[in-house]
């Protein structure tokens, strides 16, 4: 297990697998290892090796990235609410969960 929620109708959980459960059992596959997992008003997102940000309940691509995914949060504002994920190359991918086509990539880090 690699990434783990409660939400508000049982425990959420992602590993090397790319397997989605819900309280122990298997609602998604996503074919990939998996880093993190985060909800937003029952909205579930994870995403990892793979570079690929996944509506996670649905198992559909959001995003493709050139790089694996480390880790994400939400990010609320008065104009719009964020998926921030961060990723082994050093760039924060700020994806609108209402509009994922609205998604920008900043580089915060070289290393």
């Amino acid at each position: 297990m690699n990434a783990v929620f409660a939400g508000s109708d049982g425990i959420y959980s992602v590993g090397d697998a790319g397997v989605l459960e819900k309280s122990g059992a298997e609602i998604a596959n996503l074919g990939t290892l998996c880093n993190f997992v985060v909800d937003d008003n029952g909205q579930i997102f994870a995403g990892g090796q793979a570079g690929i940000v996944f509506d996670a309940l649905t198992a559909t691509e959001l995003y493709r990235h050139t790089s694996p995914l480390n880790c994400a949060v939400i990010v609320k504002s008065a104009a719009a609410t964020f998926l921030a994920v961060g990723t082994y190359s050093g760039h924060v991918i700020y994806l609108n969960v209402k509009d994922p086509a609205e998604t920008n990539v900043v580089k915060v880090h070289s290393g």
